[in-house]
Order: C-alpha cells, then structure tokens, then sequence
C-alpha cells in the first residue's frame, strides 16, 4: 500500500507548522520552500486539513497557517484520514457491499488485519513525537 502525496505532503507540511509554526502563523510559501513542495498544491491541502479543524488560517500581512491543536493532541492517523479518507488497503473493507465474496472470505481478513496495523501505528504516533524525531534526525546528520 502506498500513500498518496496528499498524505506525504500533509504530515510534511503538519511537521512544519508543528516545528515553525508555534508562536505565529506560517506562510504557504515558507513551508513549499523548506519542504520542496508546490505553494497551490500545498495551500490545497492545508485548506483540507482547515476542514478537518487541524489547523487555522489567518490573513493579513503576516498571516498564514497555524496548528489548530497543540501537537501532542493531533495523531498522524488524523492527519492522513484527512486528507485520503478510508485507511482500508482494499475497497471491500471500506464498503463490503461491493463484494459479494465478503462474508467468509479468508482474503479479507488478511487485509482487515493489515488495515488494524496501519491504523494502529498511525494513532501511536502524535504530530509531538514526530516533531522529536525530526529533531533527533537533524542532530544525527550535523554530527556526520
């Protein structure tokens, strides 16, 4: 399974604000430079996580886009059901109705435990712990 950019982007874009982003609202086009992301495709998903009430806008001059929750209190598993929907790996998790297979099929509960994984990783891991692991990550590669 393969995510999207949307959801690459997103959490990119989620980390940038989370790392930049504390004290003022932070320009689409400083998180396109830092992330090497187009600026409209980038506003085009900020506007969706906005949606979702995962961040805030503000306009102006110096305005931009914030965090609409402290870090520690947004999972990634929000950020990228935001921003794909269904976490399902195959359709028929998402709407069993379309495979008359469905009810005792062996091959669906292989995927619906692949799905418990995914979901279940995502939700242990808040935008807080992804901040640190950044940090940790700069500070491994200015020691190489």
């Amino acid at each position: 399974m393969r995510m999207s950019t949307r959801a690459r982007y997103g959490v990119r874009a989620m980390l940038d604000l989370a790392m930049n982003g504390e004290k003022s609202p932070v320009s689409v086009r400083d998180i396109a430079r830092r992330q090497g992301v187009s600026a409209r495709y980038l506003e085009h998903l900020l506007l969706a996580l906005k949606k979702k009430g995962l961040v805030a806008s503000r306009a102006g001059v110096r305005g931009g886009f914030l965090l609409a929750r402290r870090p520690a209190a947004v999972r990634i598993r929000q950020i990228v059901e935001a921003l794909e929907g269904s976490l399902a790996p195959v359709a028929c998790l998402a709407e069993s109705r379309i495979c008359r297979r469905a009810p005792g099929c062996a091959a669906r509960r292989l995927w619906l435990r692949v799905q418990a994984q995914i979901v279940r990783t995502l939700d242990r891991i808040t935008l807080a712990d992804l901040a640190r692991m950044q940090a940790e990550e700069a500070g491994r590669h200015r020691h190489l």
